[in-house]
């Protein structure tokens, strides 16, 4: 502001101004104008922000300063003079230092200043407000200057948010999403949003993207209540893995992470793995689904060989196949910590299947396998076989879907007869036909040792005198036997409705059927194949079974 400018106002020329009126001329600046004017120069200082807090300076009769700032949009708060006021003071003393007003040059109608020897006055103001900026961001101490910086920078009051936080972290875990959301231009999560109070935090199936894991961590990064985290089925990629994984380097509550079909690939998994690792306290981790290929598993031993807290591991829907097998196989011998593993739907069979089965055998603290979906067949049961011979910690064996026969069925039992520790077993899918079911019955008979309490075949369907013999066996033994739909029988002594079982799984009941026929699948095919297509659908195998 120019003070010629503002003296021009004056009624009276200076020129014709008494001597007396000279001093109370020269004391008025003193006692008005700087504050006038620091008003004018400190309402341009605003950081970049929408929101901007309006510093309100007063002057008491007494002559002593004392400023306040006024939130413009939280409707003020109570500022603390001791830690402003000091600055503020310095201020307004070094500007009068610098305005020597025995060098006033009185004219008609202006002010003029020696500007070679004094500091302009704009500039000190403006000096002033760079200086007041730099010191409010460098500061990291409570105060209302604090609370006026971030308020202007970011939009949120931080020191408003971190009194918040003591009170209810799940609202101040909110402002930091939604402050996230809003720098990312991204749309903010009502569901994660609500349940940022709670256990778990479930963003199953919302198409996320890396941003959203961006905003998600940071929300995350200081929340004391979730321990349980589900992104099942997203799009973070590699990155949104590299966010998180930099979350969980700080926050140790989060022990359950699943990050299933998310598309993290081997890459997005290595954060992953080196955080599990690093930090060590998970309990639950859950990684299937995201494309990992053979050489991929020499990546994830880690998780095997180097962490001691973590008891579930899901490895399922991957392409591990041969080699992948063999190294995961090698990781199990030597450790002791682990007690759930799934393995399901990966390609596992010859060599990766004996190398399963020959960690198995080594392993001394799995409880729970699921190996089901993959290609055990023959050679896999001869191997589980040998395997359950030496295991004594194994309680569960999920064998569903492994081209498992009578023969391989058989093969597998003969292993489990010194087996004490397997309570659980789990065949269905199999073509295991109605003897291979009876031959579960008499091998629970024959081993009273055995600790089998629920046998699992619920797609095969059974003899009535099999069902009778479950029920004389379970008077005797508490075991639970599942199996599929009784011949003959559905409580009504009537024959079987072919439709219905047909509709239960047509494939099981179409092998069966050859089998009691003696036919081969190939010779059925071709008596069903009335339009000589090569190829059946639903109604020419209904028709097919009917008339035959």
């Amino acid at each position: 502001m120019d003070i010629a400018g503002e003296m021009s106002t004056a009624r009276t020329p200076i020129s014709k101004i008494s001597e007396n009126d000279n001093r109370s001329l020269i004391k008025r600046p003193q006692t008005a104008s700087p504050y006038v004017m620091a008003v004018k120069y400190r309402n341009k200082a605003k950081v970049a922000s929408r929101k901007t807090n309006r510093a309100i300076i007063t002057r008491r009769r007494t002559g002593r300063r004392k400023a306040s700032l006024i939130d413009s949009e939280y409707g003020g708060c109570e500022s603390s003079f001791h830690t402003y006021n000091t600055s503020l003071t310095d201020l307004f003393d070094e500007f009068n230092d610098d305005f020597d007003f025995d060098d006033l040059a009185t004219g008609t109608n202006s002010v003029e200043l020696e500007s070679s020897s004094k500091v302009d006055t704009k500039q000190s103001f403006r000096d002033y407000e760079e200086s007041f900026v730099t010191t409010s961001l460098e500061s990291c101490s409570p105060s209302p200057v604090l609370a006026f910086r971030t308020s202007s920078v970011a939009g949120v009051k931080q020191e408003e948010s971190e009194s918040r936080s003591d009170k209810d972290p799940a609202s101040y875990c909110e402002n930091q999403y939604r402050r996230m959301c809003k720098m990312l231009n991204i749309s903010p999560v009502s569901s994660f949003i609500r349940e940022l109070s709670k256990k778990r935090v479930s963003v199953r199936h919302r198409s996320l993207c890396p941003k959203d894991a961006k905003a998600m961590s940071v929300a995350l990064l200081e929340n004391p209540t979730v321990q349980i985290l589900d992104m099942t089925d997203n799009e973070i990629g590699p990155k949104g893995a590299l966010y998180l994984a930099e979350m969980l380097t700080d926050n140790r509550i989060i022990t359950d992470l699943n990050l299933s079909d998310s598309q993290i690939g081997i890459e997005g998994a290595k954060h992953i793995v080196n955080i599990a690792v690093e930090v060590d306290n998970f309990t639950s981790l859950n990684l299937s689904g995201n494309g990992f290929r053979e050489f991929d598993a020499i990546h994830l031993t880690k998780l095997f060989e180097d962490t001691h807290n973590l008891l579930r591991l899901t490895l399922s829907h991957n392409e591990f196949r041969e080699f992948g097998g063999k190294v995961i196989g090698d990781a199990l011998k030597i450790n002791d910590t682990l007690e759930e593993l799934d393995l399901s739907w990966n390609h596992l069979r010859f060599d990766g299947a004996d190398a399963i089965a020959d960690g198995l055998a080594l392993n001394q603290g799995l409880k729970k396998l699921d190996i089901s979906w993959n290609g055990f067949s023959m050679r896999g049961c001869e191997s589980l076989a040998k395997a359950l011979e030496f295991n004594e910690y194994l309680i569960e064996l999920n064998l569903e879907c492994n081209r498992i026969n009578k023969d391989a069925l058989e093969k597998l039992l003969k292993g489990m007869k010194t087996n004490q520790s397997l309570e659980v077993l789990k065949l269905g899918w199999n073509p295991i036909t109605t003897k291979g079911a009876q031959m579960i019955l008499d091998f629970i008979n024959d081993n009273p040792t055995s600790g089998l309490k629920k046998v699992d075949i619920r797609t095969q369907l059974v003899e009535k005198e099999f069902s009778e013999n479950v029920k004389k066996l379970k008077e005797d033994k508490d075991i639970m036997f599942i199996h599929g739909p009784i011949r003959g029988d559905h409580g009504s002594g009537e024959d079987d409705d072919e439709l219905s079982l047909i509709d239960e799984n047509p494939i099981i009941v179409l092998m069966e059927f050859g089998h009691m026929n003696g036919f081969r699948l190939t010779d059925l095919f071709s008596v069903f194949d009335k339009d000589g297509s090569k190829s059946l659908d639903l109604s020419e195998i209904k028709t097919g079974l009917m008339v035959c």
